[in-house]
């Protein structure tokens, strides 16, 4: 079964729970993941692959080595990694969000908002112009402005027909689609 699909210096990458598959327009190679992840992402130009209990590893083209700066957060399942200038955010799926700082160690973030992230289960999450997108499973989506620390909630009570943000997506007009159990 394949879960994410995603583009990387000309080549597609098809990824299941247990190998990641690499087109290269005239073969198909694959790797095995040292254990079954939740999902790759792409920062920086760099294939990042979260297990679901033992930690982040980065792909090097050819295999999988653990990055043990993310080791803090190794007993907890994934559901983002993003980049916002030179700060790496790393969205749990129950203990909300951490971040390393440039040169420094992974820490819990410091956001008034992470507590109650704490209390819900992230299954989405982007960062585009300054701006955090969190999707929740049960209280819709979370809009962070990183510059000004506020931010707000966007759930069935006050606009979307389902509480779920399976994935957020931004277009070139710079709107949200989210993903929901029911729809766009």
């Amino acid at each position: 079964e394949i879960w994410k699909i995603f583009a990387l210096d000309s080549k597609i990458y098809f990824q299941t729970f247990n190998e990641l598959f690499v087109y290269n327009k005239q073969t198909i190679q694959n790797s095995t993941f040292p254990s079954q992840i939740s999902y790759c992402f792409v920062v920086d130009n760099q294939i990042y692959a979260a297990t679901v209990r033992k930690g982040i590893y980065k792909f090097d083209g050819v295999h999988f080595y653990q990055d043990h700066s993310f080791d803090l957060i190794a007993n907890n399942i994934i559901y983002g990694i993003e980049k916002s200038n030179t700060d790496y955010y790393v969205f749990t799926q129950k203990s909300g969000v951490y971040i390393k700082e440039k040169n420094k160690e992974l820490t819990d973030w410091k956001h008034e908002i992470n507590e109650k992230l704490k209390k819900q289960i992230i299954i989405s999450a982007t960062i585009f112009e300054n701006k955090m997108l969190i999707g929740t499973a049960f209280n819709g989506l979370y809009v962070i402005d990183l510059e000004q620390k506020d931010y707000y909630n966007i759930n069935r009570s006050n606009s979307l027909r389902n509480n779920s943000v399976l994935s957020i997506f931004i277009d070139k007009e710079k709107n949200y689609w989210l993903g929901l159990d029911n729809g766009i």
